[in-house]
């Protein structure tokens, strides 16, 4: 019952059907939205192999916002290229925020992220609608007032 607890949701729809013609239903005055992007690698099983990826953001400044793993399945719902997936082997799913006030080259970071990956997959960008506002600590019976609430 943390009055900056912000719940996320995400809007599939087709680019000409029928929702994209209604507005998202975000709030549209976020102060300080944040561009993100989603992307999904596979990696080596070796020593580092994650360090080395996420070395690509941090060489160059970009915030890593999650880091998500997933079992690497086969058959239908594995990666293409993918043939042979063993124990251990794992999906990473990286969102992170795109940098507003520098220029990054962003083929020059999807180069150095295939380097370290067997198979990637961009997800794409999108503007969250998570502000940067700074949480301060609440009192007891601010905290109250608000579970009591009905």
């Amino acid at each position: 019952n943390d009055a900056l607890l912000e719940t996320r949701y995400i809007l599939f729809h087709l680019r000409n059907g029928e929702a994209s013609k209604v507005p998202p239903p975000f709030p549209r005055d976020v102060q300080n939205a944040l561009q993100k992007r989603s992307a999904c690698f596979a990696l080596s099983n070796e020593p580092g192999a994650i360090f080395k990826l996420l070395a690509c953001w941090a060489l160059r400044n970009i915030d890593v916002l999650k880091v998500e793993t997933r079992p690497l399945a086969l058959g239908l719902r594995a990666p293409p290229s993918l043939t042979k997936a063993r124990l251990w082997d794992y999906l990473f799913y990286v969102d992170y925020a795109v940098p507003a006030d520098k220029e990054i080259n962003e083929a020059r970071l999807w180069d150095a992220l295939s380097e370290f990956s067997l198979w990637h997959r961009d997800f794409g960008a999108y503007s969250s609608q998570v502000t940067r506002a700074e949480k301060t600590p609440q009192e007891w019976s601010d905290m109250i007032d608000l579970m009591t609430k009905s």
